[in-house]
């Protein structure tokens, strides 16, 4: 099983400024995160909920996943999820605790 984390750029702390809303980004990966899902797919509704908890406005934004990731490095996104953990991912973005589980399999 591998978890899905959200990345962040900046540590949370600094991501909303007197209820500005962040902005997320992920790719369309039915049933995690999908412009066309309710919700925009579970991943989003918890990552949203979770936000909304602490009164922040997280809006969501889907991208290819090598853009999403290339944009939040730049700063034009404060997070970017449903991704695995890596040390190469580690040593550009910070790290959430676990939201999720997905098995990888491979199948001909």
């Amino acid at each position: 099983m591998k978890s899905l984390i959200v990345l962040f750029w900046l540590c949370i702390a600094t991501l909303s400024h007197a209820g500005d809303p962040i902005d997320l980004v992920t790719l369309e990966w039915t049933p995690y995160a999908g412009s066309h899902l309710p919700n925009k797919g579970f991943s989003s509704e918890i990552i949203q909920k979770a936000f909304q908890a602490r009164n922040i406005n997280a809006r969501i934004h889907f991208l290819p996943w090598k853009e999403a990731v290339k944009r939040t490095e730049k700063g034009l996104y404060h997070g970017v999820f449903s991704a695995y953990a890596s040390e190469d991912r580690a040593r550009r973005f910070l790290f959430t605790r676990p939201y999720a589980e997905s098995m990888l399999l491979f199948f001909s």
